[in-house]
């Protein structure tokens, strides 16, 4: 005889089961990926410091091994030392210093014009500093560095620019106001054209404009914006009432490149050579394979190295059998970013995609499965992933934007089951343009642009309705107290759901396995 179990039963089973296996959290690399980000940040934003933090790193380290302090401890300040060490050997810490003695200071810049967008009556650029001019200093810096400058017009890319201007330095992001600039034919100072614009950047940008026409021709600008811009991270002409409203609305994640985004490459690898009944070695590796692929043509963001990061190792603990255990690969992730990318320490962008996938590792979970007691688990997994990445992105967000979007679960909820479906038709766009001079190929890439164009619309219509909603967005001081009470209520909050799980869980477990204690 055949029970019948209806399909909230079953989510509840489901439920329970998931309740019911151990919890186990590996936190030991989290304190050495907490170190050596706070001592980076201190490094770019007080580089005289330096010495200091060395001392003090190396006697606490020492201090540590003496008197039998716990080895994660210890651990976190030897790796410490190690980036304290690669931050003073590779120029870090004299660009840095040039960095902080121009701010405020009218200079001299010559660099390279490497992206260049219309915004409202002006152009918004970027450029890659190759010489800085600070009264009789010049100083070519280590590292790459870009700053942002509004010019009357769009500048081509891989243009040698001359700039004049005050530099202004919030965290990592450079900007030149009261700036002119002038094109250059040759190089007054450091002879550095070399180094810029090598053949992928050149495939890449060749790759972008040629995306961009294909696209632009059947979508129009909002839908062309957001189609690429959720493929690869590029939204340049969107409209700032569009901008807006996914702003209030909590929706201008969709257009960063993110960890889902390299999830969903890494999976359409993995699955494809799946589907073609390849070993499993062989699919992990064309996944890897895809998701590098992937982040060469978005290019140097830091969401997107992190993401790599994590694909990365989490591919190396499957080949090796080892498992994953996210926690300990997110902290990884942290290290190996902070030392190939120092400036990534200050980046708004890199910790709130550090932040959001922590909670997605910490808080989602346990709570999806307190939903779950009431919802349906899909439906609750569903809600908890944007209830959790926005819950913990919130003080960093008051920090940046001084708002709190009311309406951010509500929208990205609604959002969710649309992004892969336009991201796979963005992909298949990018893959198929180079073709697209062949009828057939033609036809398929403006059926996939038209497809996606009808997707990004609904989103348009989820993030002007849901910002057209009555306190939409509330204005917060972003000041230390503040942000203080934001942290401390989210961190409240987020200990109650998480300790609240694990004591149902354990209850679980000890009633599933009291007849084999």
């Amino acid at each position: 005889m055949f029970a019948l179990t209806s399909a909230p039963s079953k989510a509840r089973s489901k439920n329970e089961h998931a309740r019911a296996k151990p919890r186990i959290i590996d936190v030991r690399l989290v304190p050495a990926a907490l170190s050596v980000w706070l001592a980076t940040a201190m490094v770019l934003a007080r580089p005289q410091l330096v010495v200091f933090l060395v001392v003090v790193t190396a006697l606490s380290a020492a201090a540590g091994m003496a008197h039998g302090v716990p080895v994660t401890i210890t651990f976190a300040g030897l790796l410490t030392l190690v980036q304290l060490a690669l931050l003073s050997v590779n120029g870090t810490v004299a660009d840095a210093r040039h960095l902080q003695a121009a701010h405020g200071e009218l200079v001299r810049i010559e660099g390279v014009v490497t992206a260049s967008e219309h915004v409202n009556h002006s152009a918004r650029t970027t450029v890659q500093v190759l010489a800085l001019h600070r009264g009789q200093h010049l100083h070519a810096p280590h590292r790459e560095i870009s700053l942002t400058v509004f010019t009357p017009q769009i500048l081509p890319q891989a243009q040698k620019v001359k700039l004049t201007g005050v530099l202004e330095i919030q965290g990592s992001y450079l900007r030149l106001s009261s700036a002119t600039a002038v094109p250059l034919a040759s190089w007054s100072g450091v002879a550095l054209g070399k180094q810029v614009q090598n053949p992928i950047d050149r495939w890449r940008n060749t790759m972008r404009e040629t995306t961009r026409h294909q696209v632009s021709s059947i979508l129009n600008d909002d839908q062309t914006a957001l189609v690429l811009g959720m493929t690869y991270g590029d939204d340049a002409g969107m409209r700032e009432k569009t901008k807006t409203s996914f702003q209030q609305a909590g929706l201008t994640h969709l257009t960063a490149v993110s960890g889902a985004n390299i999830t969903l490459m890494f999976l359409l690898g993995y699955r494809l050579l799946q589907w073609l009944r390849a070993g499993r070695s062989f699919c992990i590796v064309a996944g890897v394979t895809v998701i590098i692929a992937y982040v060469l043509m978005v290019g140097h963001e830091p969401s997107a190295l992190r993401a790599l990061t994590m694909g990365l190792l989490g591919a190396s603990a499957m080949l090796l059998g080892t498992g994953r255990y996210s926690l300990p690969l997110l902290s990884s992730a942290v290290i190996i970013s902070l030392v190939a990318r120092a400036d990534y320490a200050l980046n708004f962008g890199f910790a709130l995609s550090v932040s959001a996938t922590a909670a997605l590792i910490l808080l989602a979970p346990a709570l999806a499965r307190h939903m779950a007691t009431v919802l349906p688990l899909v439906v609750a997994e569903v809600i908890a992933i944007p209830v959790a990445a926005g819950l913990w992105c919130l003080p960093l967000l008051v920090l940046m934007v001084g708002e709190i979007q009311t309406y951010t679960v509500l929208a990205n909820v609604l959002a969710t089951p649309l992004v892969a479906p336009v991201t796979v038709l963005g992909i298949v766009i990018v893959v198929l343009t180079p073709g697209a001079a062949s009828p057939a190929v033609s036809f398929i890439v403006d059926g996939c642009s038209t497809a996606a164009g009808a997707l990004v619309q609904l989103l348009i219509n989820i993030a002007t309705a849901t910002s057209a909603l009555p306190s939409s967005s509330i204005s917060v001081e972003p000041s230390v107290l503040n942000i203080a009470l934001i942290f401390a209520a989210v961190a409240a909050l987020s200990a109650l759901v998480i300790v609240s799980d694990w004591r149902t869980g354990a209850r679980v477990y000890l009633s599933s396995n009291r007849g084999q204690l």
